[in-house]
């Protein structure tokens, strides 16, 4: 929907505005995982907003994400709804450290738990 695009290019702004695409598309797969996931909220905003298991997404709450989305942010938005995850379904978190069960993958600006 068009709330989802919003809330995709403004968590890609808050989140990883200053990271490359595929790190924004990472950190916007998380949000898709989540979606998906019976433990979390199935719309976007659920997710943004959702403090069932602390704050996710810091952005959302510290005016991160009221920044203007930039083009790219907006893209990779698009493109993760229109596409899909990048990551195994299972996938459900994104920090700066571990978090759930284990790593799956870990990068220069976040790690991705499962």
């Amino acid at each position: 929907t068009e709330e989802d695009l919003l809330v995709f290019a403004k968590i890609a702004c808050g989140e990883a505005q200053f990271c490359d695409d595929q790190e924004q598309r990472l950190v916007l797969s998380v949000v898709l995982n989540r979606m998906k996931h019976k433990e979390f909220p199935d719309t976007a905003i659920g997710v943004a907003s959702d403090r069932k298991w602390g704050i996710q997404y810091a952005s959302w709450y510290d005016g991160n994400a009221n920044r203007v989305p930039t083009e790219r942010n907006w893209a990779n938005a698009k493109w993760v709804l229109e596409n899909g995850s990048i990551l195994p379904d299972y996938v459900i978190w994104q920090s700066r450290g571990k978090q759930g069960n284990g790593v799956y993958l870990k990068t220069k600006w976040h790690t991705y738990c499962y």
